[in-house]
């Protein structure tokens, strides 16, 4: 019998990329989709029309608990932060008989430095082997805490076989119905308006880098692990946190980069980076400080332990494609 898979997030970025990669390696397995609309149901159809898609948003309960129930996998690729989908998601494995895997896509944020000043160097890169227990351990002062906590805790609490994906910033043109990230698009966005570059006082802060296609490949080798009798390569569990990262840029090296290419497009005038203040970021876009001004240095240990190298090539060879439209 085909395996079934429940997703969310098939008309995000990351969930739409999943969506296409596990459909064209595996056609067989009957995959249903939470989606919010019927427009996103049409969208999303004509790209991968044996999807089957149920009408529903994270906050329904009974839809999230009753497709859970029945699915050997589950995928929360929508909101990682959402705490009521989680549960239902977890209530829905155990009405189950426990016989669903539940895979959460969260995201290298949880190591966000605010402490240090915007723009400085990285001190610090974060394992997600040596590191493990302090990450286990963040308090509600790290993004994603509380759903992070509910997995880690989800096997001893609640018998369930779970485990967390954490990408570092996701870059490249997607091949769902969202094609572009939340984090380097906006940002060429900016330097566009401004009609030069910036960086965050002197830039040097790290920013580890995932293509989407390479989250979504580890996604769909997880599936395939968790619907293995006995899984040859990945620890489920309180202990199954793993970074997805293929390389990373410094700030200021970023915006270097980009100013040279939009010069050579007509884009702007100037290849100069301007150094403004997190202040001044802060009126460009309300998490500015925090997306181009912090650090977040990660690297993926456990799966480049398990033989995983991302096919993708690093996020300098893709700028172009993700200069804003008009370009």
């Amino acid at each position: 019998m085909s395996p079934k898979i429940f997703m969310t997030g098939a008309s995000g970025y990351i969930g739409g990329q999943f969506l296409h990669n596990i459909s064209s390696k595996h056609p067989d397995y009957q995959i249903t989709a939470l989606v919010r609309t019927e427009a996103q149901k049409t969208a999303i159809s004509k790209l991968q029309p044996a999807t089957t898609f149920v009408i529903g948003d994270l906050d329904s309960n009974d839809i999230i608990v009753e497709e859970s129930s029945k699915a050997d996998v589950v995928l929360q690729l929508a909101d990682a932060d959402h705490v009521p989908a989680t549960h239902s998601i977890m209530e829905g494995i155990v009405l189950g008989g426990k016989k669903g895997v539940f895979i959460h896509l969260s995201g290298a944020a949880n190591i966000f430095s605010t402490l240090l000043h915007h723009g400085t160097a990285s001190t610090k890169t974060w394992s997600d082997i040596h590191d493990l227990p302090q990450i286990q351990n963040f308090d509600e002062t790290h993004i994603h805490h509380t759903t992070e906590q509910l997995l880690f805790h989800a096997q001893e609490t609640h018998g369930i076989k779970s485990a967390i994906v954490a990408p570092a910033g996701i870059f490249g043109v997607g091949e769902g119905i969202k094609k572009l990230s939340f984090g380097i698009p906006p940002l060429l966005e900016a330097f566009k308006k401004r009609g030069k570059m910036f960086a965050v006082n002197e830039g040097l802060n790290t920013m580890a880098a995932s293509h989407v296609k390479d989250v979504a490949d580890v996604l769909v080798m997880f599936v395939e692990e968790a619907l293995e009798a006995e899984s040859k390569k990945i620890t489920w569990g309180g202990d199954a946190f793993y970074y997805v990262e293929s390389g990373g840029y410094v700030f200021a090296d970023l915006a270097a980069a980009v100013g040279k290419l939009m010069v050579e497009k007509g884009l702007i005038g100037s290849e100069e980076v301007e150094r403004i203040s997190p202040e001044e970021v802060l009126e460009m876009h309300f998490a500015a400080a925090l997306m181009w001004g912090s650090n977040m240095d990660v690297k993926a240990d456990r799966l480049k332990g398990l033989g995983w190298e991302p096919k993708q090539k690093d996020v300098f060879e893709y700028l172009e494609e993700m200069l804003p439209r008009g370009a």
